[in-house]
């Protein structure tokens, strides 16, 4: 997926000011630049931690509902280290994270 796409569809279900966080920026105007088709592309650190943000929200959104996912991203987990994923994800622990949300799938 062009990463103008995939950042667009990550604003809209966690927000620019999120997305930006996790991409490693302060700066939430980034993430608004980043979706639109004719705006800049991320640096290549921020782009693979988006690509793995969005492979993680596909994995969550497989088994939670929106809000239900969009919240374990802010959430604190033991799995990483008491940290929450979207903190996990601005440290380049994407691995990590992935494994989590994969692991995370309600009990049937």
């Amino acid at each position: 997926m062009d990463i103008h796409d995939l950042t667009a569809a990550l604003d809209t279900v966690l927000g620019p000011t999120l997305v930006a966080s996790l991409a490693g920026t302060p700066e939430r105007d980034d993430a608004v630049e980043w979706a639109d088709d004719d705006g800049p592309r991320p640096a290549h650190e921020s782009e693979l931690r988006l690509r793995i943000a969005y492979k993680t929200w596909e994995a969550l959104s497989a088994t939670h509902d929106e809000d239900a996912a969009r919240q374990w991203f802010l959430t604190a987990r033991d799995d990483l280290d008491g940290d929450t994923p979207l903190d996990a994800l601005a440290t380049d622990r994407g691995d990590q994270v992935l494994r989590a949300a994969e692991s995370s799938a309600p009990a049937a």
